[in-house]
């Protein structure tokens, strides 16, 4: 019997045992490796809905926005690896396929953060003009409306949806724990911790407001002076970390003989993926450095 037949044979054997060993939890396995592939769809739906409210995107739509993500990178990492040696394609569209997985939650997670950045840039104008209308006699529930009907979005969107959820029977102190869930900023739950506060002891919620006012006008003054002092170290990480990538375009457009070791041969490969690993290793470095919290 030759080597070939003995190795189809074990080959055969090992999968037949891990067929038979694995078959009660076959269902569990299957519905577990679903469910992660599925989880960026799940987080693309949520950023989704919290953003827009609407039906436009549903979860077969982030389903179909994760595989499309999936297909176009694997689509353009191979026409760029086409050249390489025979496994560099391979191991690129491997890779490439995980990215497309994860990039569409990623730019989700990053348009809902600028999301809540725009509510957090409006939050004051709200707060000045809910004081205002307390000031003026108006009920808690009436100046949050003329926040609803006068501002623009998000600020209105969110001051909207928390009337609907009081009008359709939830207390005002649930909606506003709702709301601060939806917009996960710190100004605002200062906001929502001091409301519930005196909705429950009692108190003046005109000074209040006033305060709440004050506390955050300070806040953001010492977030836009880190801001400036910090942006130079983002500025420059950005421009090193394209540097080697804008130079080897240049030198491939100069004389693409000098560059054709490294896109043809596995050596040339490994160093672009270890150029590419220590940039991003840099970038996350440089950005857990200059995110300072206040």
């Amino acid at each position: 019997m030759s080597s070939e037949v003995c190795a189809t044979m074990a080959i055969v054997c090992l999968a037949l045992a891990a067929f038979f060993f694995f078959r009660n939890t076959y269902d569990t396995l299957l519905n577990s490796f679903f469910r992660g592939f599925w989880y960026q769809a799940e987080k693309c739906f949520v950023n989704f809905e919290l953003m827009f409210m609407d039906e436009l995107f549903t979860m077969v739509r982030c389903r179909m926005l994760i595989i499309g993500s999936m297909i176009v990178c694997v689509a353009v990492v191979w026409y760029i690896c086409s050249s390489a040696p025979s496994f560099v394609p391979l191991v690129a569209m491997l890779i490439a396929a995980i990215a497309g997985w994860i990039l569409p939650g990623l730019i989700t997670n990053f348009m809902h953060k600028r999301y809540v950045g725009k509510f957090d840039d409006q939050l004051l104008d709200a707060l000045g003009l809910i004081a205002s209308g307390l000031r003026s006699g108006l009920s808690l529930q009436q100046a949050l409306g003329l926040v609803a009907k006068e501002m623009m979005a998000p600020a209105s969107q969110e001051f909207k949806l928390l009337l609907s959820e009081y009008n359709y029977g939830k207390t005002m102190d649930e909606a506003f724990e709702r709301m601060a869930d939806r917009i996960p900023s710190m100004d605002f739950g200062i906001t929502v911790e001091a409301v519930l506060v005196l909705r429950s002891t009692g108190g003046n919620l005109v000074e209040t407001f006033e305060i709440i006012i004050d506390t955050v006008r300070e806040r953001k003054k010492v977030e836009g002076k880190i801001k400036s002092i910090t942006s130079l170290g983002v500025y420059q990480t950005i421009l090193i970390g394209s540097m080697p990538f804008v130079l080897m375009w240049v030198l491939n457009c100069l004389n693409p003989v000098y560059m054709q070791p490294l896109y043809a041969t596995t050596l040339g490969w490994v160093m672009i993926g270890i150029t590419i690993l220590l940039v991003i290793l840099g970038s996350l470095l440089v950005k857990s450095i200059v995110s300072i919290k206040v």
